[in-house]
C-alpha cells in the first residue's frame, strides 16, 4: 500500500507540473498573438533623433505593438532617451557593448520580438502613426506587406519619393512575419555594413515569400539624413505645387 500511495503521490505531482507548464505556455502564447507589429530600433548616438522615433512608433493608431531599441554602445545621450520609456510596458531595450553593428542589433530584435510581424525603423528615420495599421489591414495570408517610403532631411518636411525596384534594400518601409524569417532562418548578416538590408530581402524573396503592396495612400515610413548636398539644396528650396516628385511630410 505504501508503493502505491507513493506512485499516486508522484503521478499527482507529475500531472500538477505539466498542466502549470501548459497554462503558462497557453498564456505565453496568448500573450505573443496580442502583440501584432513587433518594432526593432538599432540605435547607435542618434539620442537627437530617437525621442521622435520612438515617440512615433509607440504612437500608431495600430495598437498592438510592442517596441525594442538596441542601444549599440551609444556615447552619446541615447540612455537618457531611452529612460524616458521605459515605464512603458510596450516598450523594451537592451545595450550592446561592445558596439555590434545594425545587423546583430536588428538580429537580436527579432529574437526578442513575440510580434505576428516584425517592423524595422533605423533611429534617426521615423513612420507616420497610421504606416502599421495600413501594412497589417493588408497582412493575411502574407509573409511580407510592403508599403510607401520617401528621402528626406531632418531640415526640412519636405521630401522625395523613392524609386523602386525589382529587389532594392531599405527594410523599414515593410513588415515581416515573424514565423516566415524563422522557419527560413532569414537574418542579417553580421560585420556588413554596406548591403545587409538587400541581402535579407533578397533571401526572403528567394523564400518564395507571398507578398502584398501597399496603396500609396500618404501613410509613409521617412529616411532622413541619408541625401546628398544637391538632393538636399532641391528639398529645401523647391515648391511642391511645381513637381510630382516632391511632396510634404504628413508629421
Amino acid at each position: 500500500m505504501r508503493i502505491i500511495k507513493e506512485l499516486l503521490n508522484f503521478l499527482i505531482l507529475f500531472i500538477s507540473i505539466n498542466l502549470f507548464q501548459f497554462v503558462n505556455a497557453e498564456i505565453e502564447i496568448e500573450k505573443e498573438t496580442l502583440v501584432k507589429v513587433s518594432i526593432i530600433i538599432p540605435s547607435y548616438n542618434s539620442a537627437d533623433y530617437l525621442d521622435r522615433c520612438i515617440e512615433h512608433a509607440l504612437n500608431q493608431t495600430l495598437s498592438e505593438i510592442e517596441v525594442i531599441v538596441i542601444n549599440d554602445n551609444s556615447t552619446d545621450d541615447t540612455e537618457k532617451v531611452i529612460e524616458k520609456y521605459n515605464n512603458d510596458e510596450r516598450f523594451r531595450s537592451i545595450s550592446l557593448y561592445p558596439n555590434k553593428g545594425p545587423s546583430v542589433g536588428r538580429n537580436l530584435g527579432i529574437e526578442m520580438a513575440v510580434g505576428e510581424f516584425i517592423g524595422f525603423i533605423d533611429s534617426d528615420d521615423y513612420v507616420d502613426y497610421e504606416f502599421y495599421e495600413n501594412l497589417y489591414k493588408l497582412s493575411k495570408d502574407k509573409d511580407i506587406v510592403i508599403g510607401v517610403f520617401v528621402n528626406s532631411t531632418n531640415d526640412t518636411d519636405k521630401y522625395t519619393k523613392h524609386s523602386k525596384f525589382v529587389m532594392y534594400g531599405c527594410v523599414g518601409d515593410s513588415i515581416w512575419r515573424k514565423r516566415f524569417l524563422d522557419k527560413h532562418q532569414i537574418r542579417f548578416i553580421p560585420n556588413v555594413n554596406k548591403g545587409e538590408d538587400i541581402r535579407f530581402r533578397k533571401k526572403a524573396y528567394n523564400s518564395k515569400a507571398r507578398i502584398a503592396y501597399g496603396e500609396d495612400n500618404g501613410y509613409k515610413s521617412v529616411n532622413s539624413t541619408k541625401l546628398n548636398n544637391d538632393m538636399k539644396d532641391k528639398l529645401l528650396n523647391n515648391s511642391n505645387d511645381n513637381n510630382d516628385e516632391f511632396g510634404n511630410s504628413a508629421v
